[in-house]
Parts: C-alpha cells; structure tokens; sequence
C-alpha cells in the first residue's frame, strides 16, 4: 500500500469558516469569501479522459471521522466549496479583478484543501482536507490555488508567484489527475520539473 495512507491522519485546524477570517501562524493572513457553489470534474479532452459533458461529481471520501481526500464519484460525502481569497506575503500573489489566490474550503468544515506535496510515494499527490493554516513557509503552497471568476477554474498552484518550489524540489507546474487509490478515484495534482503534458482534467465551479 503506498505510503499516502499515513498522511490521512486526523488533521485539526484553526479556521473557522465565515466571511472574513485570519488565519494565524508564523504568518497573519486575511482571508475573505469570494464564492461559494459547487465545484465538478471537467474533461478538456473527452478522447483521453471521457467524464460527463457536465462534469463529474466531486465528494470528499472519509477514511476515519476527520480525515478525507477529494474523489471523483458520489462514494464520499458531496460538500459545496468556498473559495476564500488569502493575501500571503509568502506565496506573493497579487490578486486581481479576475483571478483570486487563496484557499479551497468545504463549506461547514474547519479544513482546507491541501495537496500532500512531499509525500514519500511522490507525485502524484492527493488532495486531502488538512490543516488550513499559514505559517510563512513551504507548507503554504500545499493550501494554494488559484480561481478564475471568468470560467469559475480552479487550479491548484503549488510554487510561489515567483516560482519557489516545495522544498526546493523542483516541480513548477501542477495538473489534476485521477488515480486510483483506497478504492476510489481520487483527484490528485501531478507535479512537473519541466513542460507538463497537456492539460486534460480541471475542476470548476459550477454555480
């Protein structure tokens, strides 16, 4: 069994979810609310990766009470996502009027989504609902992503916006893959040294 499986413990948070929240660690970090709905699996080629035309489900698949990662499919609990606007000085992205950086939060719990970058198994890396706090370091980059109020995108960065890499591994660009995993699809980011191979998932808002 890969290794992912200890990174599925318990994870606790400090966040609590609202409008407007600051997250404590090394780093203070203002997050604000910009949207919330629900968010789907997006086939940008049918040929190679067929999901429905209106995308696929996306539930979140508890392995104990407070730990879960993100799957493609009804088999975990179906959740609304918010998206929370964050300014970190670490990660150094400027927000704008129609990409906002920050975290990826299911609605009513106290986590965000994180990829487990660094995990032992490498790339790729699972999408787990951890610890959403900011502490001014590498581990921010697990917590960022990216949305696009123009086609409700959203894409998970993982290198800072002038492009430090995860303890310095060297893998630049991300994109999201489904891989099997504990019996299930799991939606995972594959990470990249070089030019990635075109993009075929994607996850979006849908409303």
């Amino acid at each position: 069994m890969f290794s992912k499986a200890s990174l599925l413990s318990a994870s606790l948070s400090i966040l609590t979810v609202s409008a407007l929240t600051t997250l404590q660690g090394r780093e203070t970090v203002v997050c604000e609310t910009v949207h919330t709905g629900t968010v789907r699996l997006f086939s940008l080629d049918q040929s190679q990766a067929p999901l429905p035309t209106t995308g696929a489900n996306v539930s979140l698949y508890y392995d104990s009470e407070a730990s879960a990662f993100l799957i493609e499919g009804n088999a975990g609990r179906e959740t609304q996502f918010e998206f929370q606007q964050c300014n970190s000085s670490y990660t150094g992205y400027t927000q704008t009027s129609s990409i906002s950086y920050g975290t990826l939060v299911p609605v009513g719990q106290e986590a965000c989504m994180a990829a487990a970058l660094g995990a032992s198994s490498g790339p790729p890396y699972l999408l787990l609902n951890n610890q959403c706090t900011f502490w001014g370091g590498d581990y921010d980059l697990t917590l960022y992503w990216a949305f696009n109020h123009e086609d409700m995108a959203l894409n998970f960065l993982g290198v800072t916006s002038t492009g430090g890499t995860y303890n310095d591994d060297g893998y630049t660009t991300y994109t999201t893959v489904l891989n099997a995993y504990d019996g299930q699809q799991a939606i995972e980011v594959a990470a990249y040294a070089g030019e990635p191979p075109a993009e075929l998932l994607r996850l979006a808002f849908i409303d």
